[in-house]
């Protein structure tokens, strides 16, 4: 297998943060072959998949919350519904989002399709205009960047995971949500960009639970309350994993604030 490489140039490093919208290294990103990512989060879906599942590692309708997908939480607003983590209680996750799950998945990937179609318009339309460089130019641009665009707004971008037993869940839902008095199951949409979250109010979990409260979110129709201050009291590792990485997970900056270096800093490997 060909592993490309570069001469080390600081410059070069920094472009490649910017594009990729790197916030730390080491990172691993996985790439197609035409060059558009298929994940950002390459070493935590390598580590969690060491026989090849899930292989090329791409978005999963579903996914459980644990120490592999925590860093997933830090993309975009995130469904997650919380449970014991019981056997049980794990199968009774999967049976009930399973529909919902699906169906939400489909649409990306047609907004997916939809956005990567304009995106080649585009940098066709460009060639039109400039010559043979700049059209060498488009293409390179087309094909590293179409797919890791920002999804279009109207599309309400949501991802869905559920509980097993990892403590990372506990930790989560008591030091970081501020939830661990809350009866369980528990429904909660977390948005750790905004700094906000919203909990399904209705006392039972079931499919038409989880589409209404879904509905109601893409209408803007909930009532969302900031992030608790992190607990002080928490423990300062769960499963391994410092906690101020998992709080990080949900609550970051602005990718312009957590890029690596910047045009006048030396870039260092850590």
């Amino acid at each position: 297998m060909p592993w490309p490489a570069f001469a080390y140039d600081p410059a070069k490093t920094i472009a490649l943060t910017r594009v990729y919208n790197i916030s730390g290294i080491p990172s691993l990103i996985l790439l197609d072959s035409s060059g558009r990512v298929i994940t950002n989060h390459g070493r935590s879906s390598l580590l969690e998949d060491p026989t090849g599942r899930y292989f090329p590692w791409g978005p999963r309708p579903l996914y459980e919350l644990n120490e592999y997908t925590v860093c997933r939480l830090r993309d975009e607003p995130s469904l997650i519904l919380f449970t014991e983590g019981s056997a049980d209680d794990i199968q009774f996750s999967l049976s009930v989002m399973d529909s919902l799950s699906k169906r939400l998945f489909e649409e990306r990937l047609k907004i997916e399709e939809r956005r990567q179609e304009e995106a080649e318009k585009k940098c066709e339309e460009n060639a039109e205009q400039g010559n043979g460089l700049s059209k060498s130019a488009s293409s390179e641009e087309c094909s590293s960047t179409g797919s890791d665009l920002p999804i279009p707004p109207q599309a309400d971008p949501l991802q869905l995971l559920y509980t097993g037993e990892d403590p990372i869940c506990d930790h989560i839902l008591e030091s970081i949500l501020g939830l661990g008095d809350v009866e369980l199951p528990l429904i909660c949409i977390v948005d750790g960009l905004a700094g906000h979250l919203c909990v399904c109010d209705r006392p039972d979990v079931s499919e038409a639970v989880l589409e209404e409260f879904v509905a109601e979110y893409r209408a803007g129709k909930l009532q969302w309350t900031p992030l608790p201050a992190a607990d002080q009291s928490a423990p300062k590792s769960v499963g391994g994993i410092p906690g101020a990485i998992i709080e990080q997970a949900l609550i970051t900056h602005s990718p312009s604030q957590n890029s690596i270096g910047g045009a006048k800093e030396e870039v260092k490997a850590v």
